[in-house]
C-alpha cells in the first residue's frame, strides 16, 4: 500500500461518534412509552389513507353481509348447503367487483364507457367536452388505488376458505 491510503484509512474505534457527545438526559425527562401516542409520528396523509382503507374494508364487509343474509332469505333455507351457497355466492361478488375495478385500470372499458356516453349525449343533443384521447388519457392518469383492488381480492379470499370447507364437508 501506498503512504497515502494508509493515512486514509482510519479504525472504526478511532472515530468519535455523535452517540458519546450527547448529554445524557434524565429519567424523569424522559415521557413513558404507555403515554405516546401511536399515531404521533404518522403524518396527516398516511392517516388518511389508513381510515379510507378502514372505511373502505368495514362497507364491504357490511355490504357482504347483508347480501349473505338477502341470499339465505331468498333460498329460504338455513342448512349447510345453503350456506355454502351464499358464501360461494358472496366471493364470486367480491372476486367481480375487484376484477371490474382492475379491468377499468387497464382501460378496457375506455372506448365502452366512452361510446355510450357520446351516444347518450348525442341523442339529447348534447357534445362531451373532451375528445377520446384527451378522455383516455385522463383516465390513465387518474387509475383507482390499488388499495381497493387488494382489499377486493382478499376479502374474496378469505370469503374463499370457509366456502371451500363447507363444500368438502357437504362433498
Amino acid at each position: 500500500m501506498k503512504d497515502n491510503d494508509k493515512e486514509k484509512f482510519t479504525f472504526a474505534n478511532d472515530i468519535e461518534s455523535d452517540i458519546e457527545n450527547q448529554p445524557e438526559v434524565a429519567a424523569s425527562e424522559q415521557i413513558p412509552e404507555s403515554e405516546q401516542s401511536k399515531f404521533e409520528n404518522i403524518s396527516k396523509q398516511e392517516y388518511a389513507r389508513r381510515l379510507t382503507i378502514t372505511k373502505t374494508i368495514l362497507i364491504l364487509v357490511v355490504v357482504s353481509a347483508v347480501v349473505f343474509a338477502f341470499i339465505l332469505f331468498w333460498q329460504n333455507d338455513t342448512s349447510l348447503m345453503a350456506i355454502c351457497n351464499a358464501l360461494w355466492f358472496v366471493v364470486v361478488i367480491q372476486f367481480f367487483i375487484g376484477w371490474i375495478l382492475f379491468m377499468n385500470n387497464m382501460n378496457i372499458f375506455t372506448p365502452l364507457i366512452y361510446g355510450v356516453k357520446s351516444y347518450g349525449l348525442m341523442l339529447v343533443g348534447k357534445k362531451l367536452n373532451d375528445d377520446y384521447y384527451t378522455y383516455a388519457k385522463t383516465r390513465e392518469e387518474n387509475p383507482i388505488p390499488k388499495y381497493y383492488l387488494q382489499i377486493c381480492f382478499f376479502a374474496s379470499l378469505i370469503t374463499a376458505v370457509p366456502a371451500v370447507i363447507l363444500l368438502l364437508i357437504l362433498i
